[in-house]
């Protein structure tokens, strides 16, 4: 709307015009326009610093973009945009310092806006630089939209990456059985009470799935972390009592300590053991059978402070993922006894995780 333009052209030439070519302005102090983020349905402030105390001021804005624009009078300053119409006018402040706002429409058809501002006062006749803004760009890196991720960080640009939530998930091990193969067999169950002689616990295990349309899913999964506690009893004819307090962990580890993947409701292991597993405590026998048959000496508790890999084999699992169960693995076996591990969870608790932790995002 060029026709608006005289307004802010004509206003100084008016009081100087007659001294133009015998006293040319001295040349202008900048002025500086600021524009905050072009979002529809919101306010849009323009801040111009620079101008002389009480300096009259313009704003022009373009949807057509830049270029040379109509002139003062005398030559100069000139628009750099194209098209251009008054979007406010306002007077400096004692600072020099002029803010106007506008209320941009939620309907707004534009997708790129140019400003420019315009300040008059004797001894100043100015422009300042174009500002350009994108409408929806939240961040001001010059994006919005599909193309852009408005992060609050200009110097990142292009789309945003894929959500990378996870849900975390906290299971019970009741009814996980540890079984001694030996002289005489054992079966030795995680459940309540702990202190019952064939039994043990409490123990848990904390798994990271994948997030599937705002519910755990298939995809990368891991174990974080791993407690079982084994304080059980066992005895052979009256003749030996071996008693087991031990307390074996593994991680918590944030990149997991072991990881796999979520196919249907199997979890396959990309190695088949956990790292990171210790087991520390104690083992104790009485009897006369103390020492043979892959029993410990009597007398003083042997102690135990062991750190190794500890085996799995894959976890079946509920199609809600609520419960899981494995087949019997193998943890230790010699001459005298083999010992194996049958693993069952049900879930006890379930949290999103929004952190995008770099061992599982991209």
């Amino acid at each position: 709307m060029r026709h608006l333009l005289p307004v802010f052209l004509l206003a100084s030439a008016c009081a100087a015009q007659a001294d133009l070519a015998d006293n040319p302005l001295p040349p202008p102090a900048p002025i500086a326009l600021d524009a905050s983020a072009l979002v529809p349905g919101s306010p849009l402030t323009l801040t111009v610093t620079g101008s002389n105390p009480g300096a009259t001021v313009y704003l022009f804005a373009s949807t057509t973009g830049t270029g040379a624009g109509p002139c003062h009078p005398s030559g100069s300053p000139c628009l750099g945009i194209l098209g251009s119409f008054i979007l406010g006018r306002g007077t400096a402040d004692a600072t020099g310092t002029t803010v106007i706002q506008r209320n941009v429409p939620g309907g707004l058809p534009y997708s790129d806006v140019w400003f420019q501002a315009g300040s008059l006062s004797p001894g100043q006749r100015v422009t300042s630089d174009v500002v350009h803004r994108v409408s929806g760009d939240h961040d001001l890196d010059g994006f919005a939209g599909a193309d852009d991720c408005d992060d609050n960080d200009p110097l990142v640009t292009g789309p945003c990456p894929p959500a990378c939530d996870r849900w975390i998930a906290t299971y019970d091990l009741e009814g996980s059985v540890f079984s001694i193969d030996a002289l005489v067999d054992f079966d030795i169950t995680v459940t309540q009470p702990y202190s019952a002689d064939d039994h043990m616990g409490p123990g848990t295990m904390v798994v990271r799935f994948e997030d599937d349309g705002g519910a755990p899913g298939g995809g990368n999964a891991e174990i974080l972390s791993y407690s079982l506690t084994q304080n059980f009893v066992t005895s052979a004819f009256g003749l030996v009592t071996i008693t087991t307090d031990l307390q074996n962990d593994a991680g918590p580890q944030t990149c997991g300590v072991s990881t796999g993947t979520l196919a249907g409701t199997t979890l396959g292991w990309d190695v088949g053991a956990m790292t990171d597993y210790c087991s520390v405590g104690t083992i104790s026998c009485a009897g006369i059978l103390c020492g043979t048959s892959g029993a410990p000496p009597s007398g003083t508790p042997q102690s135990i402070n062991d750190c190794s890999d500890f085996p799995l084999n894959d976890f079946t699992f509920s199609s809600d993922l609520t419960t899981f169960s494995s087949t019997p693995v193998v943890v230790s076996s010699d001459a005298n006894q083999t010992t194996t591990m049958t693993f069952q969870g049900t879930m006890t608790s379930l949290t999103l995780d929004t952190s995008g932790d770099a061992c599982t995002c991209p």
